[in-house]
């Protein structure tokens, strides 16, 4: 460090590492992170700190963010955590910069199984509460995978050395956790154990979920919101008539699909559905769907869409893998994903349900009951929660969600509103599901939303009977009555 005559920092960045290129990572108001890259190599990251208004520049001035980051990467590193090597700090009047060596290679912590996702959480949890380290702002976006599994902690400058750690500590750092992902009491008591405050496990572990619960939809908002700008979630694309925002871990030729996407429409070939609003193909390994331009005032119906995709893909419910989304200068837009080979719910009811034997049908019916009981748990609402909207992987068996552009995390989900989600799933059954498949689907659904699963086949068999039941069928609509049913 020394007395720097650039006008600005990145200035003096750019003329110490002149044979670099520098890429984008993220940016916010008075912070921007960069990628420097040799050739194709990544080789360093820089944080720039560059404050705006009197106040935040004396406080930076004073006390650089990035050098107290870079102090407790060094701090991290002394206590064998996994973090980025720090390279170089740099000053300038009130900005200041931290240089640390590229992680490469690697790979975001979401490509990972959720389940194995969960585990590397919280093992860094354990690992920090451990060192007596405190971090508010644990989170997957936070944790890259190395070369050879190991997860490596990116950032930092929110993590606090403690003298002593408390219940408050391990409550928070915990239920950070376990407000995106679903861990079961065994795992969570294993970890506290770890930890080392025995005494304290029973009270902790109550206090631990109702945090998470609590927490969930702000942690799954934030996450959702990283998705929608440049980061370690996506990458932009701009052109001149779109943009675009490609899932991380997706290297996609998006004008190539998109293109290959219109002739499938012109020539009607590989056409998953066709209407008005959208259009529907398949493209390879991906599903493309462009959607026609919003109402006045209303946000792209894929932007939407990707929104809603996402609060169900951080929160563990199934989803086709989110890959792109792009909106138009005309406010028409695309969105893409992975493709899901299994058959649509009310299909597989119609053609291949009474084919199993009892006791995998229990195991489908209770399946699909906990995964909508625990979608509602999490207070999330799906407007049009109908079994065509859903597919099934049946040997799992495991549900996965369609058309999301109407989904939304609340702070609570009235019970008016779960009922007719309910509704709309009992009424897009085939009516052969007999009345006691039925029971049994709203039995494990009330074992994770806490209703007396009685009172809740009456509310949904009172709401249904004057309802005709439609489905779809290998040869097309069908329409039934309750009249048709057999229990």
């Amino acid at each position: 460090m020394g007395v720097l005559s650039y006008s600005n920092i990145r200035d003096y960045l750019s003329s110490k590492y002149p044979d670099h290129t520098w890429v984008l990572v993220h940016e916010r108001s008075m912070r921007s992170v960069f990628r420097l890259d040799r050739g194709e190599t990544p080789e360093y990251f820089v944080k720039i700190y560059d404050p705006r208004g009197l106040p935040a520049k004396l406080r930076n001035l004073l006390r650089p963010r990035t050098l107290y980051e870079a102090d407790m990467l060094k701090r991290l590193k002394a206590c064998s955590l996994s973090v980025p090597e720090v390279e170089d700090h740099i000053r300038l009047k009130a900005s200041s910069a931290l240089i640390t060596k590229a992680v490469h290679p690697c790979r975001p912590l979401h490509e990972l199984d959720r389940n194995k996702q969960a585990e590397i959480m919280l093992e860094t949890a354990v690992k920090l509460l451990s060192n007596n380290f405190f971090f508010s702002d644990m989170h997957m976006g936070n944790i890259v995978i190395d070369d050879y599994s190991r997860p490596y902690l990116l950032d930092a400058y929110e993590i606090k050395p403690c003298r002593v750690i408390t219940p408050r500590h391990i409550i928070s750092l915990f239920s950070q956790v376990l407000a995106v992902y679903d861990v079961a009491d065994d795992e969570l008591v294993r970890a506290l154990k770890r930890v080392g405050n025995l005494h304290l496990q029973e009270d902790i572990l109550e206090e631990i979920r109702r945090k998470a619960l609590h927490s969930r939809r702000r942690y799954v908002g934030k996450l959702v919101q990283r998705c929608l700008k440049p980061g370690i979630f996506t990458r932009e694309i701009k052109r001149e008539n779109y943009r675009a925002y490609v899932f991380a871990g997706n290297s996609i030729d998006l004008e190539d699909l998109l293109s290959r996407h219109e002739r499938n429409i012109s020539g009607q070939k590989n056409v998953l559905k066709y209407q008005e609003k959208t259009q529907l193909t398949q493209v390879d390994d991906y599903c493309i769907k462009t959607y026609k331009r919003p109402r006045p005032l209303c946000q792209e119906y894929a932007l939407r869409s990707w929104k809603g995709l996402l609060t169900l893909y951080f929160n563990g419910i199934g989803v086709a893998d989110p890959v792109a989304v792009a909106m138009f200068e005309d406010k028409s837009s695309v969105l893409v994903t992975r493709m899901l080979d299994y058959p649509d719910l009310d299909c597989f009811f119609h053609s291949a349900f009474n084919n199993l034997g009892f006791r995998d049908k229990m195991g489908i019916v209770c399946s699909f009951g906990e995964m909508i009981g625990s979608m509602h748990a999490f207070n999330i609402y799906h407007a049009d929660l109908k079994a065509c909207n859903i597919k099934i992987d049946a040997g799992a068996p495991r549900f996965y969600l369609l058309d999301t552009d109407r989904i939304e995390q609340r702070s609570s989900l009235m019970y008016a509103k779960r009922l007719k989600n309910l509704v709309q799933i009992n009424t897009s059954i085939p009516v052969h599901i007999s009345t006691g498949m039925r029971m049994r689907f709203l039995r494990s659904y009330a074992g994770c939303t806490g209703d007396d699963f009685r009172n809740l086949f009456q509310d949904v068999w009172r709401c249904s009977s004057g309802k005709e039941i439609l489905y779809c069928t290998p040869q097309g609509d069908h329409v039934d009555t309750w009249r048709c049913s057999r229990v």
